[in-house]
Order: C-alpha cells, then sequence, then structure tokens
C-alpha cells in the first residue's frame, strides 16, 4: 500500500487547481438548483428543457427579459425574435413555443412586487452560475497546462483521445491518483479509489460483494464523469455496459461501477503500453491482442 508520497510542484499544483474546478462544478450545480427553483415560481409553464435553457437560446431569454413571462408577452413575436436573435440563433418555432408558455403563466397572476424579488433572485442565482463557470473555465485551462507540463517529464501519460477521453479528464483523474510511477499494479490505483471489491463475511454468514468506499471519492466522481458518455450503446463501453444491465440484470449504478473499474485498467495499460491507444486492446488480453494482430 502507498504510505507516503510526497509530491513535486506540478503535482501539487494540479490536485489544488482541480479542488477549484470541483468546488466550481458545486457551485453551479448549486446555482442551477436555483434557477429552476425560481423558474417554478416565476415562469411554471416553460417547458424547454436544460440544454435549451442553459444554451445560447435560454440566456438570450434571461439577458433580454429576466425569463419573466410578463414582460415577454409584452412583446410582438416578431420584435420579440428580432431581440432574442442578437444574441443567439433562436428558431421561429421555439419564440412561438415561448410565447404560449409566457401566456399560460401570466394568467397565473402574482403580485408585481412579488413578481419583480422572483426576477431579482433569477438574477442572482444566473449572476452565480456565470461567475463559478468562469472559475470552471479558468481552473480548467490551469489543469490542461500543468497535464502538458507533467506530460514533458513524463510522456507516456496518455494524451487525449477523441470520442473517449479529454485532456481536462486526464488531468483531473491524474491529479487524484498521483504518479503511476508510485504504484504497482492496477489495483492499488482501485483501492486508492475505493474501487477494490470486499466480501462481506462474519463467520457463517456470506454477504455481497461490494466495493470498499475507502479512499478518495474524488476518483469515483471523475470516473463516474469519464464513464457516462463512453457508456452509450454506440460508444466504446456501450456493449459491455448493456450487457451488464440487460443480459445479466446489473442495477445501473452497479454496472457504472464496474465500467469504472474497466477505465482504471484501461488506462493504467495505456501508460504502460508507451504506445498510441488502440480501442482494439480494450477488451482484449495480451495474448489475444498479439495472436490477432
Amino acid at each position: 500500500a502507498i504510505i507516503d508520497r510526497r509530491l513535486g510542484e506540478p503535482w501539487r499544483l494540479l490536485r489544488l487547481w482541480n479542488k477549484l474546478y470541483s468546488d466550481a462544478e458545486s457551485h453551479m450545480i448549486d446555482a442551477k438548483s436555483r434557477i429552476h427553483r425560481m423558474l417554478h415560481l416565476l415562469f411554471p409553464d416553460f417547458a424547454f428543457g436544460s440544454d435549451f435553457l442553459y444554451g445560447p437560446s435560454g440566456r438570450a431569454i434571461f439577458r433580454g427579459f429576466g425569463l419573466n413571462p410578463h414582460r415577454i408577452v409584452e412583446q410582438q413575436p416578431a420584435r420579440l425574435r428580432s431581440r432574442l436573435l442578437k444574441t443567439s440563433r433562436i428558431q421561429r418555432a421555439s419564440v412561438e413555443r415561448l410565447l404560449v408558455y409566457a401566456r399560460a403563466s401570466v394568467a397565473n397572476v402574482k403580485p408585481p412586487r412579488v413578481i419583480a424579488l422572483l426576477e431579482h433572485e433569477m438574477a442572482l442565482a444566473w449572476e452565480d452560475l456565470e461567475l463559478h463557470e468562469g472559475r470552471r473555465e479558468d481552473a480548467r485551462t490551469q489543469l490542461e497546462a500543468l497535464y502538458d507540463e507533467i506530460r514533458i517529464e513524463d510522456p507516456r501519460l496518455p494524451n487525449a483521445q477523441r470520442g473517449v477521453i479529454s485532456k481536462t479528464a486526464l488531468a483531473r483523474l491524474f491529479a487524484e491518483v498521483g504518479p503511476f510511477a508510485d504504484y504497482k499494479d492496477w489495483s492499488q490505483v482501485l483501492r486508492m479509489g475505493g474501487l477494490n471489491l470486499c466480501p462481506r463475511t462474519s463467520g457463517k454468514y456470506v454477504g455481497l460483494t461490494k466495493i470498499s468506499r475507502v479512499g478518495r471519492s474524488s476518483i469515483r466522481v471523475i470516473l463516474n464523469q469519464i464513464a457516462l458518455p463512453l457508456v452509450k450503446r454506440d460508444r466504446l463501453y456501450g456493449p459491455y455496459y448493456h450487457h451488464k444491465t440487460g443480459v445479466q440484470k446489473m442495477p445501473g449504478k452497479k454496472a457504472m461501477t464496474a465500467v469504472a473499474r474497466k477505465l482504471v485498467k484501461m488506462i493504467w495499460g495505456w501508460y504502460h503500453s508507451d504506445a498510441a491507444f488502440d480501442p482494439a486492446r480494450v477488451f482484449q488480453c495480451e495474448s489475444q491482442y498479439r495472436h490477432a494482430a
């Protein structure tokens, strides 16, 4: 087991910037929760999804009208779309839907001072969201620069692979894991993240085998974030994940843990192979890969 490590300055900075990145993400989640709460009170019939709300069109509606349906219904459709097009590419159909939702919401009459207060609280939540989005972006820039610096010292560290893992995700993961040179094998990395399997036994009792969760919880969080887009059916771990959930009837959360463990093994092998990423190797052992080659 790893008892004591003295990380060099770039590694320490990487971990500290990752903490700032994680803090910014947490504050962004809190700000979005407040936005949705205010939206429910101020604009209850707003039926666009989160992608629209936090995309260019939703932000344009906020900047132009504070997401206040009373201000929206005062506009003529052509004038409304003209104002929104200044900062977004909102479609005509979306403008028409927006007006329908706004008219339905204003039918639920609220006192003017209550509406003003709700709009004010909405503005404060958006201000916090944009503040922490900026802080996260600053942290991302620093993380990627530090990762490039560390890769000069250790060129075996993986580079970003389109459709698999980004440089930011690699920087964040290694910020928490630290240098692979400190580990004897990939199972030690699992233990560092609390992803090692622990059987539950006591006397004659034999319980379910579960992950230990004793370790750096941040490693598990980052691995789950990396794994989430990769378990779509047409992505790298899609067939593996859907076999677990569909054929083996494994709960989704447990299957995601299995994918996270696979990711650790993949990145460990990628690092030690000192070669470019090859998706053909992900689900093959060394002998199978050499035979196929």
